[in-house]
């Protein structure tokens, strides 16, 4: 701890910013990995409306948690299949300390998966939230749309709100509101 504390003899500024700037990056990292998903989460329960009818938030919850789990698990069973390709040694049982020198191949493919993994991930899921183009313009004009549907209207307001509504659902706009398989 020598090597961050400014206080310490051994303080070393360039093995500091080396501990603490990934530390920070991870962190910002981690934030955006929680936000993201659950901010758009909000939004989808007034989306499937449109295409459903019904009021399903719950399900998406329950789904939202299920993929989350799921998803968490792959990774793990994933980055050990990786790491066991690139050559990682067990250690043997009654080895001393548990110990084994590892191969280069190996720390090579765990140093890829701490550097090349998140970023790739996180690149993903950012196209994946840019795809969804919804923000508050388009979340008002779906909301009307909802009402309107609520209240029996089977027609666009206008052009521009029924290829909003279509663009968001991925449904043509006269097989809303329950008029498609999905119910």
């Amino acid at each position: 701890f020598a090597l961050v504390n400014p206080g310490s003899g051994g303080f070393n500024l360039g093995a500091a910013f080396w501990l603490l700037g990934p530390i920070v990056l991870a962190g910002l990292g981690r934030g955006t990995l929680n936000f993201v998903p659950w901010s758009v989460y909000n939004y989808l329960p007034d989306v499937d409306e449109a295409v459903t009818g019904q009021r399903r938030e719950g399900i998406f919850a329950g789904v939202m948690t299920l993929v989350r789990k799921v998803a968490q698990s792959g990774a793990i069973i994933l980055t050990g299949w990786i790491i066991e390709t690139g050559g990682y040694v067990s250690p043997k049982a009654g080895a001393a300390g548990g110990v084994v020198a590892q191969t280069p191949g190996a720390v090579a493919t765990v140093a890829g998966l701490l550097v090349a993994g998140p970023i790739l991930v996180m690149a993903a899921g950012a196209i994946l939230s840019w795809s969804f183009r919804l923000d508050q313009p388009s979340h008002k004009v779906l909301m009307s749309e909802i009402d309107r549907l609520r209240s029996g209207e089977t027609e666009p307001s206008s052009p521009e709100a029924k290829q909003i509504v279509e663009s968001l659902t991925g449904w043509k706009y006269e097989r809303l509101w329950g008029r498609n398989r999905l119910v």
